[in-house]
């Protein structure tokens, strides 16, 4: 029998089902708990979610853990080992390694490998890299998502297989039928200008360590925008604070659907100071409908914390259809919903900025 999560005070608390967390992983469930003969008790746990969260995120598990353990207020000062139930096969060798900080480790022997015009086999990138060749897949996949996020050459593309010099299976950002022309763009990119967006995980911090670092310390917002410098990864660690913080709901509908949800910011990306940039009092968690209609100016947040529906200049509240009322002008007057934490909460400063500043809608 599967318990919902629960609150205990130590490891000795637990029990065989117990759910520690519950987010848009998965869930971390206890399978069986050992009693050893020196007194450790030994937790075995897995992870349960989609396949593919599981592929991208299983390296996190270490921590993920002991996150969980923490969430539920459970203390394993003297007490406890714990070990990985049921990882998935392919994974288990890695399943404590943060492949940010191996992706930052890679980053400067892939951009080298682009200015000399080549391409590098998965055997000779992990002996660089000091790891088994089967290692090198996994971290490979933080560097092309970074790429095809921000619309750069497929730089993963170098990694080829040591015979046919193609990439592997799990390479998907350019058409492998047409090799030539990718490595012709990463070849021509001038990757020494762009600085490496995995330096934040250099003493192996990942997104999800600074995001709850920017909840407990929102004063550090600066200091932590500093260290990720990357626009991606900086509106990544946004967006999982930001989840934490509205409990993963959005702030004017309460979808909790964590896909469809997006960090807002308040006074805009491209006019905002390096702190706005992180802190959460300038963000709002948003629906992607509520987010697109933020931005365009068709809904607002006055300082009472309520909505405002602004209907289009060329058009009429009259013209639009039952669902446009009910995504939008059925929201007006309506109180947004906030995070507990005040120093959490839209500041003032923000929501005035943005009721000065915000674009009439159309």
């Amino acid at each position: 029998m599967t318990h919902g999560p629960r609150e205990a005070g130590r490891i000795s608390d637990l029990n065989v089902g117990d759910l520690l967390v519950r987010d848009d992983i998965g869930t971390v469930e206890v399978t069986r708990l050992e009693k050893q003969a020196d007194g450790l008790i030994t937790v075995h746990y897995k992870l349960n979610g989609s396949p593919g969260e599981l592929r991208d995120r299983w390296p996190s598990t270490h921590a993920r853990f002991h996150r969980a353990l923490r969430s539920a207020n459970i203390s394993t000062d003297n007490e406890s080992r714990h070990a990985p139930s049921a990882a998935p096969p392919q994974r288990m060798a890695d399943r404590a390694v943060n492949q940010y900080q191996r992706a930052f480790h890679a980053w400067p022997i892939l951009t080298a490998t682009a200015a000399a015009r080549d391409t590098i086999p998965y055997g000779d990138l992990a002996r660089r890299m000091g790891l088994h060749h089967r290692t090198v897949g996994y971290f490979l996949g933080p560097i092309q998502e970074y790429c095809l996020e921000e619309k750069l050459p497929p730089l993963t593309i170098l990694v080829v297989g040591k015979y046919d010099r193609r990439p592997g299976a799990g390479f998907r950002a350019w058409d492998v039928a047409n090799p030539e022309d990718g490595l012709k763009l990463v070849w021509g990119y001038a990757w020494q200008n762009r600085f490496n967006p995995f330096a934040f995980a250099a003493d192996g911090s990942t997104p999800e360590d600074l995001s709850e670092r920017l909840i407990a310390q929102p004063d550090e917002a600066e200091n932590i925008y500093a260290r990720v410098r990357d626009r991606g990864y900086a509106q990544v660690v946004f967006r999982l604070a930001l989840l934490r913080a509205y409990n993963s709901r959005c702030a004017f509908c309460g979808l909790s659907l964590n896909v469809a949800l997006q960090a807002a910011h308040i006074v805009p990306w491209r006019v905002a100071t390096p702190a706005q940039r992180m802190d959460p009092s300038n963000g709002l968690l948003l629906c992607s409908t509520h987010h697109s209609l933020f931005d365009a100016g068709i809904l607002s947040v006055g300082l009472d914390r309520k909505v405002r529906c602004h209907p289009p200049r060329h058009g009429s509240v009259r013209a639009w259809n039952s669902t446009d009322h009910q995504i939008a002008s059925a929201l007006h007057q309506c109180t947004i919903q906030e995070p507990k934490e005040m120093r959490l909460r839209p500041s003032d400063e923000a929501l005035m900025y943005r009721q000065r500043t915000a674009p009439a809608s159309e």
